[in-house]
């Protein structure tokens, strides 16, 4: 039997058997409460008159013990209390925080005033996780469909998603959310957004729990820029390289103004067509920004000094 309940037994007994004044009725119980981890935690009881000791306790776990000469708080815990006598009535009240609460506080609060019944409430503790939109930043012509996803690792219990559209709030046709739960009861939330964008415009991502007085939030911008001249997703361009020097990257200007790095996969040199010694090359390359609309391998030509 655990010790809470051998100890309430005792006192039960001990007020049947001595002093009835031992087993004051308690007038007003504790409230549930609900708060953000790292945030205190209050709760309330209330006895009559008449009262000899009164104990709380945290998930069945005695916390503190209160006396008319002392309080005795188990080590362990970090708790502030605060009582008061109405001088008219004579109740007794007594408060208690909890300090710096965390989620492992989870559960039920009991007041007993050592009578055959207590008040109990239960202390919900929430935890604030990350959010972030993966990938970044995109560059897209005009109606290409974009996709992204939202993380939100870490929160209890399962926070609410909600995206922005230029700050504005997004209808729920655009995502979808799904959440999953680890061991410890943490939440993940995955957020999937697809838009058709026709002009610039920002996309935000919320998550938020009760307790928490704004959402966390990531936020991206998608940039619309009319595709480049030269085909889709196999763009021609003239790019000067000097000779012999290192050639596993190169920069260039993808549309009026968005420089661009590659990296040069393959090449390979083209019959010399040129005078003065220039010699014409074609290559395949990969952008490794992140922002292009095209991923594929994209075919461009290259010219070599010579």
């Amino acid at each position: 039997m655990d010790g809470y309940r051998t100890l309430l037994i005792w006192s039960i007994i001990l007020c049947l058997t001595q002093d009835y004044g031992s087993c004051a009725n308690i007038l007003d119980g504790p409230q549930n409460v609900t708060v953000l981890t790292g945030s205190n935690a209050t709760f309330l009881c209330t006895v009559a008159s008449g009262w000899r000791s009164i104990s709380w306790y945290l998930k069945n776990v005695f916390i503190v013990t209160i006396t008319p000469s002392e309080t005795t708080v188990s080590p362990g815990y970090t708790i502030v209390t605060q009582n008061s006598t109405n001088s008219i009535t004579g109740a007794f009240t007594t408060e208690i925080t909890i300090v710096n609460v965390n989620k492992s506080n989870s559960g039920t609060v009991q007041c007993s005033s050592f009578s055959a019944s207590f008040q109990e409430a239960y202390l919900s503790v929430q935890v604030k996780g990350s959010v972030q939109i993966t990938g970044g930043n995109v560059i897209v012509t005009p109606n290409s469909t974009v996709s992204l996803t939202c993380r939100a690792e870490q929160w209890y219990p399962a926070p609410s998603i909600t995206w922005q559209i230029n700050n504005t709030l997004a209808d729920t046709i655009y995502y979808s959310t799904s959440y999953t739960t680890d061991a410890n009861d943490f939440v993940t939330a995955l957020s999937s957004f697809r838009i058709n964008p026709e002009t610039d415009l920002s996309l935000t991502c919320l998550a938020t729990v009760q307790t928490l007085p704004q959402p966390q939030s990531s936020t991206v911008n998608i940039t619309v820029r009319e595709q480049s001249p030269g085909g889709k997703g196999k763009e021609r361009a003239a790019i000067r390289v000097m000779r012999g020097k290192p050639q596993r990257s190169l920069t260039t200007m993808y549309g009026p103004s968005i420089e661009t790095v590659w990296d040069i996969v393959t090449s390979r040199t083209l019959p010399s067509q040129n005078q003065k010694g220039k010699v014409m090359a074609t290559m395949m390359a990969t952008p490794l920004t992140l922002d292009l609309p095209q991923q594929a391998p994209v075919y461009r030509f290259l010219e070599i000094d010579g």
